[in-house]
């Protein structure tokens, strides 16, 4: 392992990162370990490259499951990254980092575990309030932290655990959540989420298998379309399946597939929903530019979101 401060970089074309299973090569890469906090930092795209923050998101995620925008959890990150953006000549703009006020306008959160942030390094000493400027830069030349537009274009600062843990034990410590998620899993009300950001879409029996061991989506409540809106937002996702249909319940009555206590769904239909589907079963997406519900053909493909961190347990086969 590397040394505290050791400078690995590469110009190569193309680098296979890591050999672990869930890598692939991409590139060029410059790459630096934080052996204090067991972070790896890497930038992908020089600052002028102008990607969003959910642009960043499936960048970094397509290095590894486990990798994503970049968090500083203390002074020595920052050190690193520091000297990391000097060696790659990468001085001339801002970076985006993996942090988010979209809950609550001027706290900002880590993206990839929804807690509270462990080291700061805002311009003016706390966090700016701006309803139009949700997401964090990293200024690469004197390394003061200003908030964003999440739609502006920034470079990519990734981040991905060093050594990587085997997938079952890469677990987030749960803070103020009971819960302990995967890295990228997302905490909230007790479980975690998986939040697909590669534009990955799916039609709804598919989407079944893929959070199999867990389950899809189901809100019961107007915090869980919110909860749903925002992370489906900085994800990338316009439309989300959610784990609700009428299936064997009668046309235009919605149940979750689950049944779970037999509780009714939270049902935040747009002004002209449920519509049917010609007598055939319906199931139902939200679209994360309005949090409305709106009922689908089954076989249409949408976006993806999977709740518990059991299902991750199938990338570590």
């Amino acid at each position: 392992m590397k040394k505290f401060g050791t400078i690995t970089y590469l110009t190569v074309l193309h680098f296979i990162l890591l050999t672990a299973p869930g890598c692939f090569a991409i590139g060029p890469i410059y790459n630096l370990t934080n052996n204090e906090t067991g972070l790896r930092f890497m930038v992908l795209d020089k600052a002028d490259d102008a990607d969003t923050v959910t642009e960043a998101r499936v960048k970094c995620r397509a290095i590894h499951i486990l990798a994503d925008v970049a968090e500083l959890t203390n002074a020595s990150d920052d050190v690193i990254v520091q000297r990391l953006i000097n060696i790659a000549d990468d001085i001339s703009g801002n970076h985006w980092l993996g942090i988010s006020d979209v809950f609550t306008e001027g706290k900002f959160l880590s993206l990839r575990t929804g807690q509270r942030l462990t080291y700061t390094a805002w311009k003016d000493g706390t966090p700016p309030e701006d309803i139009n400027k949700n997401c964090a830069i990293r200024n690469s030349v004197n390394g003061e932290w200003d908030h964003e537009s999440c739609h502006a274009g920034r470079g990519v600062l990734c981040s991905l655990p060093d050594p990587i843990p085997p997938i079952g034990e890469a677990l987030i410590p749960g803070g103020d959540n009971p819960r302990d998620c995967l890295p990228t899993w997302i905490p909230y009300n007790n479980s975690c989420y998986l939040f697909h950001p590669h534009g990955d879409k799916m039609n709804f029996n598919e989407v079944i298998s893929e959070c199999q061991g867990g389950e899809m989506m189901v809100p019961y409540s107007p915090d869980d379309v919110n909860f749903l809106q925002l992370n489906g937002q900085l994800s990338g996702i316009s439309s989300i399946w959610l784990g609700i249909w009428d299936k064997g319940h009668g046309t235009g009555n919605y149940r979750s597939v689950y049944l779970s206590g037999g509780a009714t769904p939270y049902l935040n239909w747009a002004s002209d929903e449920p519509k049917t589907n010609d007598g055939h079963d319906n199931c139902v997406v939200m679209e994360t530019d309005i949090s409305l519900f709106k009922a689908k053909s089954c076989t249409e493909n949408h976006g993806i979101v999977c709740k518990d961190f059991q299902v991750a347990r199938k990338f570590s086969n």
